[in-house]
């Protein structure tokens, strides 16, 4: 892994994929989850920047049942 490729992680310049969470594990003896779970965390979080405070007038929840759960 490049030290431009680490910087870039650094900076939010390059997301945590799939591939790269299985290295970056491998690399520090950890589970490629965690690695995910911190993109997904900073994804969640760029969202919840004031730019979006007008998703909940646009986006209306759903009035129906939820689907029950299958079992496989």
């Amino acid at each position: 892994m490049s030290s431009e490729l680490v910087q870039q992680l650094l900076d939010g310049e390059r997301p945590i994929t799939a591939e790269l969470a299985l290295r970056l594990g491998l690399f520090f003896q950890m589970e490629a989850l965690f690695w995910l779970n911190l993109q997904t965390r900073y994804d969640l979080l760029c969202v919840q920047h004031p730019r979006f405070d007008r998703l909940p007038q646009e986006v209306k929840p759903c009035l129906a049942r939820p689907l029950p759960m299958v079992m496989v």
